[in-house]
C-alpha cells in the first residue's frame, strides 16, 4: 500500500456508540459518532465524566458484562489488524509479579511460540523506541522500580507491539511533568507521521494546550459547552500559619534495583538526607522531574515505605501550648494505626488505591469505621456528604471503581481521605486527572478544609504554575534533596 493510499485508509468508523451503567438513570453515551483516518489525531475533550474513558473502553471492548454496550457499527482499519490501549492508569495495568521486559514479552508474543531471543531483542527495540534510553534496565525493573513516566512509555512499548491500525491514549500526561509530557507529545506525533500503516490515534483528554500540542482535530464529548482553557490560578490568601505539626531530618530512602544474575541487584538512593518542616495551615508545595522521587517522599511519611535512615517527628499541642514530638517511624501495632487517623494519602492512581470490590459510598465510609468516628447509618450519612462534597452525584454513590470516570474515581479517593479528619494531607497529583474547572473546585474544597480544620498539607505535582499559585512554600526536589524554588 502506498503512502498517498494510508493517508487516507480508515483506523475507526464507528456509528450510534450507545453505554449504559447498570443502575445508572441515564446513558453515559448515546448515538456517539467517530470517523479516524490512518495517521490522523484525534482528540475527544470534556468535563470529567462525560463518557470520554467510556468511549475508550467500548472501543476496545473492556466494558463489564452488566454495562450495555451497542453500537450500530464499530470497524477498527480494514479488519486484519488489532487495536492498542494506553489507558490512564499505567500503575494499575501492569503485572506487579511481571518485569517490564516480560510485559512487553507478552504483548509481542502471546501465546510464547516465539523464540525467547528473538522476542527479547524486538522487546527491546520497542522499549528503545518509545524513548526509554536505558532500556535494558527497564526490561529487568517492575512496575514499581520506575517513575511514572517510564511506567507510560512501558505501556505505550506493549500497545505497538502487534502493530495497531487504531491506538486508544487515555489521558497520557495527567501525572507527568512538562518536560516528560512534551516528550510523549512528540512521540505520538512520530507514531502517527511513520508513513505507511501509521496508527490513527484518538487521544482522551481534558488537556486542550497538550491537544493542540498534537494538532489534533477536537470532538466535544458529553453535549457541553467548549472548554475554558486552564484558568490562572488564584493569588495565594494570606496563610494563618501555626505550629508544627511535621518535622522530618536526614531522611534516606533506597531501593534495589535488579541487576543481572551474575552480578545482582544493587542499591539506588533516591531521597539523599532530606529534610524539611510543615505547619498547620500551611500548603507546601513540592515539585520536581518525573523520577526525582516526589511520590516515594509522601510514601515515606505514609509510612508505606520504610527509610533506611532519618527521623519524621508528629507533633501534637500539649497543655501548656507547646509542641509535643512523637516518632512517627518508631510507631508499631496499635498505636500505628490509631496515629495513621491524622496522616493521610491521596494516591496519583485512584484505581489502585481503590478497592475494586467496593462502591464508592463503600469505600468513604470504611475508614469511618475503622476508626470508630460513627457506625452504621451514621458512617454512611458521612460518606454521602463527603462525596458530595468532593462534586459527587448521588447515582456515583453504587459504582465500583471500573464504572467511574478517571476523574470521579479521584474524588472517591479525596472524599476517602478526608474521612478520618486528619491534620496533615499528603496530595499526589490529586488533580491530575481533573478537567480544570473541577480542578479549581477541589483546590478551593482543600483551601476551605484547611481554614476550617487547620490542616497541614503536602502537595506533590507536575504543574509548577499550580503550586506557585495555591501553596505558601514552593520546593524543588532534585537529587534527593529539597532547595527552594526559583
Amino acid at each position: 500500500m502506498s503512502a498517498a493510499v494510508a493517508a487516507t485508509a480508515s483506523a475507526l468508523c464507528l456509528r450510534g456508540l450507545r453505554v449504559h451503567y447498570a443502575g445508572a438513570a441515564v446513558p453515559a453515551v448515546a448515538g456517539f459518532d467517530l470517523d479516524v483516518a490512518a495517521g490522523e489525531i484525534v482528540a475527544l475533550v470534556g468535563a470529567s465524566g462525560s463518557g470520554k474513558s467510556s468511549v475508550a473502553l467500548a472501543l476496545l471492548g473492556l466494558h463489564e458484562p452488566d454495562t450495555v454496550v451497542h453500537a450500530d457499527k464499530l470497524a477498527i482499519g480494514d479488519g486484519t489488524r488489532c487495536a492498542g490501549w494506553l489507558p490512564q492508569e499505567p500503575g494499575a495495568a501492569l503485572d506487579p509479579l511481571c518485569t517490564i521486559g516480560a510485559h512487553v514479552a507478552e504483548a509481542i508474543d502471546p501465546r510464547g511460540r516465539a523464540p525467547r531471543a528473538e522476542v527479547t531483542v524486538r522487546a527491546l527495540e520497542l522499549l528503545s523506541r518509545v524513548g526509554l534510553a536505558e532500556a535494558e534496565r527497564i526490561a529487568r525493573s517492575y512496575a514499581h522500580q520506575i517513575s511514572g513516566g517510564e511506567r507510560q512509555r512501558a505501556l505505550l512499548a506493549c500497545a505497538l507491539a502487534r502493530d495497531p491500525a487504531l491506538l486508544v491514549v487515555d489521558e497520557p500526561t495527567s501525572a507527568l511533568d512538562a518536560e516528560t509530557a512534551a516528550g510523549i507529545a512528540r512521540l505520538l506525533v512520530e507514531l502517527s507521521r511513520s508513513g505507511a500503516g501509521a496508527p490513527g490515534i484518538v487521544l482522551i483528554t481534558h488537556d486542550l494546550a497538550f491537544a493542540a500540542r498534537l494538532g489534533a482535530r477536537i470532538v466535544r464529548m458529553g453535549g457541553t459547552p467548549p472548554l475554558a482553557a486552564p484558568s490562572v490560578p488564584q493569588a495565594r490568601r494570606t496563610p494563618s500559619v501555626g505550629t508544627p505539626v511535621l518535622r522530618i531530618a536526614d531522611l534516606v530512602v533506597e531501593y534495589s534495583e535488579p541487576g543481572r544474575r551474575w552480578i545482582g541487584s544493587r542499591r539506588r538512593r533516591v531521597l539523599d538526607g532530606l529534610s524539611v518542616e510543615v505547619r498547620a495551615g500551611e500548603t507546601l508545595g513540592i515539585i520536581g522531574r518525573s523520577g526525582s522521587g516526589k511520590s516515594t517522599l509522601l510514601a515515606a511519611l505514609a509510612r508505606l515505605v520504610e527509610p533506611r535512615a532519618g527521623r519524621v517527628e508528629l507533633l501534637r499541642q500539649g497543655a501548656t501550648g507547646g509542641a509535643i514530638p512523637s516518632d512517627w517511624l518508631a510507631l508499631r501495632g496499635a498505636a500505628l494505626r490509631a496515629a495513621r487517623r491524622d496522616v493521610q494519602l491521596v494516591f496519583q492512581d485512584p484505581l489502585l488505591a481503590l478497592d475494586p470490590r467496593q462502591t464508592a459510598l463503600a469505600a468513604t465510609a470504611e475508614p469511618i469505621r475503622a476508626h470508630r468516628l460513627a457506625d452504621g447509618r451514621g458512617a454512611e450519612q458521612r460518606a454521602r456528604a463527603l462525596l458530595a462534597e468532593v462534586g459527587l452525584r448521588a447515582e456515583h454513590e453504587r459504582r465500583r471503581p471500573h464504572e467511574l470516570s478517571g476523574g470521579e474515581r479521584q474524588r472517591v479517593a479525596l472524599a476517602r481521605a478526608l474521612a478520618t479528619e486528619p491534620r496533615v494531607l499528603l496530595l499526589d497529583e490529586p488533580t491530575a486527572a481533573l478537567d480544570a474547572e473541577l480542578r479549581d473546585q477541589v483546590l478551593d474544597l482543600f483551601e476551605r478544609l484547611q481554614r476550617e480544620r487547620s490542616l497541614a498539607i503536602v502537595l506533590v505535582s507536575h504543574d509548577p504554575e499550580l503550586v506557585r499559585g495555591r501553596c505558601d512554600r514552593v520546593l524543588v526536589l532534585e537529587g534527593g534533596r529539597l532547595r527552594t524554588a526559583d
